[in-house]
């Protein structure tokens, strides 16, 4: 009989070896130099499509505000995002996604698809459907007690 903390700690470094192992082929895959962090940060952007502060893309993310910053700024720079003074508090900043930014994520989306284009042949869509279920149920009990 198995100890139920064995069972958790392989949950979680087959979750850990196939995270190394996606962001390795991710890498590869994106266009433009684009990294995963930018991807992820469009992929949140283009999802909302409503302005968001550098706080709260800190947060979703769970990264320092000087990690988002430098984020941000590689983003800008390509015009991905558009990082502008926030209207209601002087103090604050609010980033939007450009076209180009959702242009760029979609052309991402793209290449990534390809990418893994032979594992989703080889093992179909319904384990991955399956799976998502108590993925998402852990994520969310994880992300409310953080």
């Amino acid at each position: 009989m198995s100890h139920p903390e064995n069972v958790f700690m392989n949950f979680f470094k087959e979750i850990f070896t196939l995270e190394q192992l996606a962001r390795n082929r991710m890498e590869r895959a994106l266009p433009d130099d684009m990294k995963v962090s930018h991807f992820t940060a469009l992929s949140y952007l283009v999802k909302k499509d409503t302005p968001s502060s550098p706080a709260e893309l800190a947060s979703a993310f769970q990264v320092t505000r000087p990690t988002m910053t430098n984020t941000l700024q590689k983003l800008e720079a390509k015009n991905y995002v558009c990082v502008s003074a926030d209207l209601e508090d002087g103090r604050g900043k609010q980033v939007m996604i450009t076209q180009q930014g959702k242009d760029a994520f979609h052309l991402a989306v793209q290449s990534l698809a390809e990418m893994f284009g032979d594992v989703a042949n080889a093992m179909g869509e319904e384990p991955f459907k399956e799976a998502l279920i108590p993925l998402t149920n852990i994520r969310a009990l994880m992300d409310t007690s953080r």
